[in-house]
């Protein structure tokens, strides 16, 4: 006794289906589950002759997700995912499953995209290939490994980074630290880089608009170590008892 099947497609196929059909281009239509004999007519060449084995073993598979014409159903390309199951045997299967659809799809030149569907659904990456099937790019491969793109850590601004540093203690300004052009307040500034790295300066508070800025004298740091005072030895002259 048969039954009709509740789906034609497992769950993670199910989810995949959903995706490409978003990226599907235009007049273009997915079909599923087809047989290899029903997508791929055998010749009668010599060629054919030397792959029988190839050509029988490929009658009893499946492509899991062919891309069609709307119009005329001439087939694109083919589609088969991985990355679905972690278990050894199933993973297995499922290498030598897609090593003979690449065998056969280099026989007909047939283009074959595998998908990995282990995490995020590749949409942008399977959008661009499949639109360089319909446009019949040259430089399009005859197969694909389509994985999703890593994804960068955004990069962090330095305001960003340095928000958990302690603040920076800044010299105020002394009293009379007037500015002698126009009499604003004068800051501290120090020098980051070139010839005058690590020297401070006085800057009106007022620039552009006023420029005056002086050097202050650099102050030379006092060492760590001490001078050793020289000691001199001294002789006593042994003096009769």
């Amino acid at each position: 006794m048969y039954q009709a099947s509740v789906s034609l497609l497992h769950p993670h196929e199910r989810d995949a289906y959903a995706e490409l059909q978003a990226c599907m281009p235009h007049g273009t239509m997915l079909m599923c589950k087809l047989g290899v004999a029903d997508v791929l007519a055998a010749n009668e060449s010599d060629q054919a002759n030397k792959h029988v084995d190839l050509l029988k073993l490929g009658r009893t598979q499946y492509f899991t997700f062919v891309v069609c014409d709307a119009q005329t159903l001439m087939p694109h390309g083919f589609i088969e995912l991985y990355g679905h199951s972690r278990r050894g045997d199933e993973v297995s299967f499922i290498k030598d499953r897609l090593k003979l659809l690449r065998q056969l799809s280099g026989q007909a030149g047939f283009p074959m995209l595998v998908v990995n569907v282990a995490n995020e659904f590749p949409a942008t990456r399977m959008r661009k290939a499949l639109s360089d099937w319909i446009s019949h790019d040259s430089d399009s491969p005859l197969y694909a490994y389509i994985t999703p793109a890593r994804k960068q850590a955004p990069a962090q601004s330095r305001s960003a980074v340095r928000q958990d540093a302690p603040p920076r203690k800044m010299a105020e300004p002394a009293a009379d630290a007037v500015c002698p052009s126009c009499g604003d307040t004068l800051h501290y500034r120090i020098s980051r880089t070139g010839k005058y790295k690590g020297r401070v300066f006085h800057v009106c508070q007022s620039y552009p608009k006023c420029s005056h800025i002086r050097m202050l004298p650099a102050v030379e740091e006092p060492t760590a170590q001490t001078a050793v005072p020289q000691i001199t030895p001294v002789t006593r002259s042994r003096q009769p008892v």
